[in-house]
């Protein structure tokens, strides 16, 4: 019976286990759990599966449990919607962009492990490279100034980039029926 309860106790503890770390904090910036209120960040605070980081001044950097690093610019928000660890090995990560501006270092996982980045409008899916995503940046050049988008710089290897799944329904339901002419 002992065993039964320890286990149920510590249940909830593993569940919400840190999944990275702050390691240069310049201005201010927040965690907000799940449901939860929101904290002020410093370096060397956790971050957990859910968190929602946003970045009021200056920059974020945080690393994962695998060595990934990710920064976030002035102005950024980011949702951490999945981050799954075997000690220092990724077997996945995705998160949502919500507004500003990502960069990351994305550590090659050997088992292949994903690692995925949305913003509203695309989703950008890596292993082992370094790039950068923004979020509804104003694109200038796009017809109708002013056109909503996202852009992915890539700095080293390779990113597969597609539209977000809300995007994707939209062209669908845009598309005329019937043959081409």
């Amino acid at each position: 019976m002992k065993n039964v309860v320890l286990v149920g106790l510590l249940a909830p503890a593993l569940a919400f286990a840190a999944i990275g770390k702050i390691v240069l904090l310049e201005g201010k910036a927040t965690r907000t759990p799940e449901g939860g209120a929101a904290a002020e960040l410093k370096v060397g605070s956790d971050i957990e599966l859910k968190d929602t980081l946003k970045v009021d001044g200056g920059n974020l950097k945080f690393e994962l449990n695998d060595g990934s690093v990710i920064m976030l610019a002035p102005a950024s928000a980011l949702e951490i919607t999945e981050a799954d660890f075997e000690g220092q090995e990724r077997k996945g990560f995705s998160g949502l962009l919500k507004a500003g501006s990502l960069w990351t270092k994305v550590k090659k996982a050997l088992g292949g492990g994903k690692f995925e980045v949305s913003t509203e409008r695309a989703v950008a899916g890596v292993r082992g490279t370094i790039f950068r995503i923004d979020a509804d940046a104003l694109v200038k050049a796009a017809k109708g100034k002013g056109r909503k988008a996202s852009i992915v710089r890539v700095v080293e290897g390779s990113v597969a980039v597609n539209p977000s799944k809300a995007i994707a329904r939209a062209f669908k339901k845009a598309a005329p029926k019937g043959p081409r002419v």
